[in-house]
């Protein structure tokens, strides 16, 4: 198989369960059961006389008095660009730990515009006039605000920071109905209320859990201390950066002042406020603080094979003419470990792979991932990890044929699309299922190529924004309330629609479409139109799941099947419009070399944006104009979805398909070469 990637990963096992003698709870932490029992106190007022700070200053100094033996603290509160603050308090001779690799670079200060000083308190207004903040003396806290509005209140009386010990403060969201973030636990997207008495708080501590509960707070391998709020009116955000261990409470209210209160075990103070004033806003200071991940390789977003382990070349060989044998389209193998000499990373075992180098196009080595919830991949994309996946079929046990149909379906539209299992489950690559079976996850798989030219979009877009790959509902649609708890449904980049099926044996499931009457959402593959006006029970079968494409969009596809990415290089691509009340549909597509970092160093890519006006004008032009990129844009076809009936309150519209792949004077499209440098119509 041409083009297929063979990699090489290190597992560790633990168990065949969360053993909570190593995963303990909050109760067993010492520093933890300590601070959750302790009631909020004023511990701290800030002395006047030590305010340092001047108009066209970035930054703000202060004293924090203890009221207590506390030693006295110093608080340090900058102004960034980005509509974001940086807000550091530590004891006045710290020897505390701070990270030094974790920003993309040092954060851009931007200058106060106005400090005004109160009667108990000091108001500082940021450069763009529609942020300020204000500190109050005592009883000590401070209120950050947009426009006005108070977006973060940092609350004192939850402040105990002393002697290079653990520490808490607390955060209000005034304007929150809803908590999320703190990747990464097995658990749903909008985070649940803890308190004593009742849940954990959510555990932020790395940790090899490759068997664990679900709908829990307990630690994974990822640990990512960023917190949203959001409402109806507005979102922001804190980030701590510290990659200590931490707990941290959560109470969310349905009314608004949306509350978390962090327990860190060490490290430093240091907290980012991000003050939106949208889900897309807080997303992109965040990531503007951390960095973007790279444009992967194209083969990285194809279909992956692997179990724990293929453990012989023999082996390998026989998997990868199988899936060759059964039309299965292939991108990658993974070993996992026991290709080694006795677990001897960077060896072979010279008995059961005496000849591996044929068999490498490429060497990576890699730790695994941790098998991972459909929620979390939601969660870990709008904190910034955006290449995220599941163990499809899961690493542990054995599903029944329809859940294994199901996860293949869901999973083909994840950003990761990686099969794996533990040594002791039974075999099951996709060829050794039934015909009826492998029909449907031959399907799933190339459902997942067909959308390659838009996966690929995305994430080049990422790698520009900082924008999520696959999105929450509330991301795209901040306003509308009942989507706030939804997770079982994703939007791949604000143009397709997702609705994973859960239900075992259904024949219906609800899918929530939002937008508004106005808004429309097409069948990808069926011939069914809805409008946005929220849940309406969709048939379904075992052969398909859900999936839409919104009104006014351009979906960019390629529809020929091939074995792998490497030969769909030279394929056309073709183009499934949706227009909108006006006749008109918008999209996008990146082109590069789909290897290199040359679209990085030397500007080598094109990104085209894609309008189409009614039926029959279709503009293609470059975006960026600074590219030098020289790739063409083919198309195949072009694809019309054109509704017959329009939707009714919970019914369905109808549509229709009008393909064209000739231009008005009878010549095949796909003959017509855009070079994307130029502008063609």
């Amino acid at each position: 198989m041409f083009g297929l990637f063979l990699f090489i990963t290190f597992t560790i096992t633990l168990g065949s369960c969360a053993n909570h003698d190593i995963f303990k709870n909050c109760s067993r932490v010492e520093f933890c059961a300590n601070f959750r029992s302790l009631q909020p106190s004023d511990n701290y007022v800030i002395d006047a006389e030590t305010i340092s700070v001047e108009n066209g200053s970035s930054t703000l100094t202060a004293t924090l008095k203890s009221n207590n033996q506390n030693s006295d603290l110093t608080l340090v509160l900058s102004g960034l660009q980005h509509s974001t603050f940086r807000l550091k308090i530590t004891e006045v001779n710290s020897t505390r730990y701070e990270l030094k690799d974790v920003l993309s670079g040092e954060p851009e200060l931007l200058n106060f515009a106005n400090v005004k000083t109160g009667d108990g308190f000091i108001n500082v207004t940021s450069a763009s006039h529609s942020n300020y903040v204000t500190i109050y003396f005592s009883p000590f806290s401070i209120r950050f605000s947009r426009e006005g509005v108070p977006e973060i209140i940092f609350s004192g009386d939850r402040l105990v920071v002393t002697k290079n010990a653990p520490f808490t403060f607390g955060i209000t969201y005034p304007q929150a109905i809803q908590l999320y973030g703190l990747h990464e636990h097995c658990a749903s997207l909008a985070l649940r209320n803890t308190g004593p008495g009742g849940m954990d708080p959510y555990r932020l501590k790395n940790s090899d859990t490759y068997a664990y509960e679900i709908e829990s707070p307990m630690a994974l391998y990822g640990a990512i201390p960023v917190l949203y709020g959001h409402g109806a009116t507005a979102t922001a955000g804190v980030f701590l950066h510290n990659a200590a261990e931490q707990w941290i409470e959560i109470n969310n209210q349905g009314n608004g002042s949306s509350q978390a209160y962090f327990m860190v075990e060490s490290g430093a103070l240091d907290l980012f406020i991000l003050l939106g004033p949208k889900p897309v806003d807080v997303v992109r200071q965040y990531t503007a603080l951390t960095g973007t991940a790279h444009l992967p390789q194209l083969w990285t977003l194809g279909y992956h094979q692997c179990r724990y382990s293929y453990d012989s070349q023999d082996l390998v060989k026989e998997v990868i003419a199988n899936f060759d044998s059964h039309d299965f389209q292939l991108d990658a193998i993974w070993l996992d470990i026991d290709y080694t000499d006795s677990y001897k990373y960077f060896t072979w075992n010279s008995s059961t792979f005496s000849d591996p180098t044929p068999l490498l196009v490429t060497f990576i080595v890699a730790c695994i991932p941790t098998t991972i919830s459909y929620q979390e991949c939601l969660n870990a994309n709008i904190l910034g990890l955006v290449f995220c996946g599941a163990d499809v079929g899961g690493f542990i046990n054995n599903p029944n044929d329809e859940l294994f149909q199901r996860w293949y379906q869901a999973a083909a539209w994840l950003p990761f699309f990686r099969a794996h299992s533990a040594k002791d489950t039974p075999r099951r690559e996709p060829y050794l299922k039934s015909e009826e079976v492998q029909s449907v996850l031959r399907s799933a798989i190339q459902t997942r190529y067909k959308h390659l030219p838009q996966w690929y979009t995305l994430f080049y877009e990422h790698t520009r924004t900082g924008d999520p790959i696959i999105r929450p509902l509330f991301y795209q649609y901040p306003e509308d309330t009942k989507v706030y708890q939804i997770d079982n449904q994703l939007l791949v980049g604000s143009d397709i629609l997702v609705r994973a099926v859960t239900e075992p044996g259904v024949s219906s499931v609800q899918v929530y479409f939002p937008g508004g009457a106005d808004e429309f959402w097409f069948s990808a593959e069926g011939d069914d139109v809805y409008a946005g006006n929220g849940f309406v029970d969709v048939a379904v079968d075992i052969r398909s799941i859900p999936v839409f494409y919104r009104k006014g969009s351009v979906v960019v596809r390629k529809d020929t099947v091939r074995p792998n990415t490497a030969e769909m290089a030279r394929d056309g691509f073709t183009l499934y419009v949706t227009l909108d009340a006006n006749n008109k549909a918008y999209g996008r597509v990146y082109l590069d070399d789909n290897t290199s970092f040359n679209y990085r160093d030397s500007a080598e890519y094109n990104y085209i944006e894609i309008i189409i006006n009614n039926y029959d004008n279709i503009t293609v032009h470059e975006i960026d104009t600074n590219s030098n990129g020289n790739f063409t844009f083919a198309i195949d076809g072009v694809v019309y979805k054109s509704i017959n009936n329009f939707p009714e309150a919970n019914k369905p519209g109808s549509y229709k398909n009008v393909a064209y792949t000739k231009d008005a004077n009878g010549n095949l499209l796909k003959d017509i070469k855009i070079y994307s440098n130029e502008k063609t119509t």
